[in-house]
Order: structure tokens, then sequence, then C-alpha cells
């Protein structure tokens, strides 16, 4: 590819500690996802579900807030395997809030 690079642009924010927070319970986390107080990214329905791994990754948002901050907020990440309502197995991601 030919070309040159005219210009690079970073949008990095440095993190700083803003307030350490509690996160949510083991139970709290099930309960928030049987009632669907969650994120899913399945294509559809899923049965069977079998969490494979949790994490705890990090929301930023996208545009700063009144003061022309952002804030980052901690999130669980599941992954998960499951079944879809035609049969199929599937991989996917559950994405709840991890501030209790």
């Amino acid at each position: 590819m030919d070309g040159e690079i005219i210009a690079i642009k970073s949008f990095f924010n440095p993190a700083a500690v803003y307030q350490n927070v509690p996160l949510k319970k083991s139970a709290e986390l099930e309960s928030m996802i049987k009632t669907g107080e969650c994120s899913i990214n399945a294509e559809s329905s899923m049965e069977k579900v079998d969490i494979k791994s949790i994490d705890i990754a990090y929301y930023a948002d996208s545009s700063p807030n009144e003061k022309g901050e952002f804030y980052i907020y901690p999130v669980y990440v599941l992954n998960a395997d499951g079944v879809t309502i035609d049969g199929q197995s599937k991989s996917f991601d559950i994405f709840v809030d991890a501030i209790a």
C-alpha cells in the first residue's frame, strides 16, 4: 500500500482512581441475569446455558460528562455456551453492571 500518513490522533484519556466501589456478589449477579438485568450478545434466546468464564472489564462512556470528564465503570463479562431454540450450540457473552 503506497501512501503518506498525514496525522495520528490519540484519544486516550489517562485513568485515575476516582473512588473504589464494592462489587456485586455472585448471588446478585445470578439474580440479575435470571431477571434480564443484563446485556447479552446472543442472536436469539438461549437454553441450557453453561457459564465458561467470568471476567471484570471496564466500560467507558464515549463522550465526557458535564464536567468534561470521562468515567470508567466495572462490568462483569461472562462467556457462556448455550443452545438456540432451533438446537444450535453457540458461544456468547453476558454483560452485567458490577457495582453493588
